[in-house]
């Protein structure tokens, strides 16, 4: 499908120097800077970015992170979101589309897909660099891959995806871990 020049979301807060790649343009992020569908996030080291996409869904990417808007089409009879994390670390919390009973919100990675259902949750390669996945807060993150799939159906709990390997079963994770995770997100004001 293609992407619409109607922005999906902006830049809220930055820390350091993100930027976006655009097609085949390159540019620097400001606070209140549109982005758009296909707009690839790129967090070098010791930057952060916290941005927010049209229906209040919020994203904070950590540094040495990489996200694209693959597809927001929210206004429909089947809301939807698609991102891109590429690598690094991230935690979101859903807007409006967690509210709708038939929406779609996944975020594809290298290992997994990522599918949420009206929660806050974190993911990202900090922990020994395989994909880690923890549900925060709300009613449900699933992991799955060609060889499994998990349900994280409460606060704390999580999962890691090893590269060729069905995705490890739901344990909690211990109060450092998931205050690690956080701090990998964190932009202070944000």
């Amino acid at each position: 499908m293609q992407a619409t020049n109607e922005p999906v979301g902006q830049v809220v807060l930055i820390l350091g120097t993100p930027w976006v790649a655009r097609g085949e343009r390159e540019q620097m992020l400001t606070p209140e800077d549109s982005l758009h569908e296909e707009d690839r996030l790129v967090i070098p080291e010791g930057s952060r970015l916290l941005l927010k996409l049209r229906d209040d869904t919020t994203i904070w990417l950590g540094e040495n992170s990489e996200l694209e808007l693959s597809h927001y089409r929210v206004e429909s009879d089947k809301p939807s979101i698609t991102l891109k994390f590429l690598k690094g670390a991230l935690r979101c919390i859903t807007g409006l589309i967690g509210k709708q009973p038939s929406a779609d919100f996944t975020v594809e990675t290298s290992t997994a897909l990522i599918g949420i259902r009206g929660t806050e949750f974190w993911a990202g390669y900090i922990f020994e660099g395989d994909l880690g996945v923890a549900m925060i807060g709300g009613k449900g993150v699933y992991v799955e891959n060609s060889l499994g799939r998990v349900e994280l159906t409460q606060a704390s709990q999580g999962t890691t995806v090893v590269p060729g390997q069905a995705p490890s079963a739901p344990i909690i994770w211990q109060p450092e871990k998931i205050q690690r995770a956080l701090e990998a997100t964190h932009i202070p004001g944000g």
